[in-house]
């Protein structure tokens, strides 16, 4: 395959990639999962996506996430790239819709136009929004139904794929190896639920976890497991 040709990936591949690279990027874990998606929901979109990816996490990686803080309506970025910062103003901006609130203002965000990706990203609430972006600090969110809204940018992604140059794929695939641990007899050993010691024997699999009591529960699984 030529390096200007387009590779069509699936949600899977995408999320496993993205997220490797922001555990090498030592982002607090718990905002990892969102952070993944909202990368996909901004490539799907035809905003940032995965080329930007590449330029804020791979060929300058970022710095360590600053505190968010709230003020009325107002959600400060804290300097944070709007990826870090899109799963919170969507929380925030639901959260006021459904409490009669009005819009949210986001400001103090890095790419703040990336924050475009909450009109998809608001899907996965049952929820649409639309993004206002007033200046290159400030951005205007408002959802404008909520309930019953499909989901139709990870719909469309998971029915279709996504399309992604053939050399960004290939720089962020090899990039992503550094969340993994270096080659070894150990990490062999730890790759799965196969047992293999230190010279590559395979003694079966360790992930029994079969509940001979429930199977079995007249004889209380006894006789069973004094058989295994």
């Amino acid at each position: 395959m030529s390096h200007n040709e387009t590779m069509q990936l699936s949600v899977r591949e995408v999320r496993m990639i993205v997220e490797r690279i922001l555990l090498a990027a030592r982002l607090p874990q718990g905002f990892i999962p969102d952070v993944r998606d909202a990368v996909m929901y901004s490539h799907a979109m035809g905003l940032g996506g995965l080329s930007l990816f590449q330029q804020r996490f791979v060929a300058a990686p970022s710095g360590s996430l600053s505190p968010l803080t709230m003020e009325g309506e107002t959600l400060d970025g804290g300097g944070n790239h709007a990826w870090m910062v899109a799963p919170s103003a969507v929380d925030f901006a639901i959260a006021s819709h459904r409490t009669g609130g009005g819009a949210l203002t986001v400001r103090n965000v890095r790419d703040i136009a990336e924050l475009k990706l909450l009109e998809g990203f608001a899907g996965r609430y049952g929820a649409s929004a639309q993004v206002t972006l007033k200046d290159e600090d400030t951005a205007i969110v408002r959802v404008t139904s909520d309930g019953d809204v499909p989901d139709s940018i990870l719909e469309n992604v998971l029915a279709a794929g996504m399309p992604v140059p053939h050399a960004l794929w290939q720089e962020l695939y090899a990039f992503s190896h550094k969340a993994l641990a270096k080659d070894s007899a150990v990490s062999r050993r730890h790759a799965g639920p196969v047992m293999v010691d230190a010279e590559g024997r395979v003694h079966g699999r360790d992930d029994d976890d079969s509940d001979f009591a429930f199977l079995f529960p007249d004889a209380g699984g006894k006789a069973v497991r004094e058989q295994a």
